[in-house]
């Protein structure tokens, strides 16, 4: 990590749920999981700092017009762009993460259909990305971290008030997202998930209990004893 480039490693830190999780992983991992997570924050940021839909549309539209070069090798001169490239990544999932992001920028409230639509969107895809790097193939382990993430998603949408109509959509969705981590501990845990698979997803699992903490108080800022939960988790093999 210590050859990481600086710009990557504090994008990467801002994903705090997520990069508590990351640093779960082998160290050989450690940049491939940032570069991904670099992204997504770079994602959010386009959202958050662009004044109109439009303008913020246009800078989505540049990564999916880069997706090509980076994953065949030849990245724009942006730094997330150069950290991705050596991972040859799926092209789809990478623009699939960017499209997703189309939905923060939509005016007015979505229902509650919507935004489980969107956490399971945006949610898949960046746990693939997560576990393409991490070699995890198994399917009911994949299915487990898109649960997991899908739930982080929520979370981050509940934290920010993101086109929530009413406290009671909220409710509805926190209540989808604590159902999809329970789900995700059932999948894992049957006697027919490989143990290794599964250990080899704990980078991206242990953000469960990130999740969870966000869930039950939304302003939780993932402090000393979030991270010692994830460490322990680490340590103990469990999400």
């Amino acid at each position: 990590m210590k050859h990481l480039d600086p710009e990557i490693l504090r994008l990467a830190r801002t994903r705090r749920g997520p990069y508590l999780a990351a640093l779960s992983a082998p160290k050989g991992s450690h940049a491939g999981l940032l570069a991904v997570l670099a992204l997504d924050a770079e994602l959010a940021r386009t959202i958050q700092s662009v004044s109109e839909p439009m303008l913020g549309r246009i800078r989505l539209q540049w990564w999916m017009d880069v997706m090509p070069g980076v994953v065949g090798g030849r990245p724009p001169s942006h730094p997330v762009a150069q950290a991705l490239a050596p991972l040859r990544l799926d092209m789809t999932a990478l623009r699939g993460l960017v499209e997703a992001r189309n939905f923060d920028l939509d005016d007015g409230a979505a229902d509650v259909a919507q935004h489980v639509d969107h956490a399971r969107r945006s949610g898949g895809v960046l746990a693939d990305l997560l576990l393409s790097v991490l070699g995890v193939t198994d399917a009911a382990v994949r299915q487990a971290a898109q649960d997991v993430v899908s739930s982080w998603v929520v979370a981050e949408v509940l934290r920010e008030g993101l086109r929530l109509a009413s406290n009671e959509d909220a409710a509805a969705l926190c209540a989808h997202a604590q159902g999809w981590v329970a789900g995700a501990r059932a999948r894992v845990m049957s006697p027919e998930v490989s143990k290794t698979q599964r250990r080899a997803a704990l980078p991206v699992l242990l953000l469960a209990r990130a999740a969870e903490r966000r869930l039950g108080n939304i302003h939780d800022p993932l402090g000393a004893v979030a991270v010692l939960g994830v460490w322990w988790g680490s340590i103990a093999g469990r999400f």
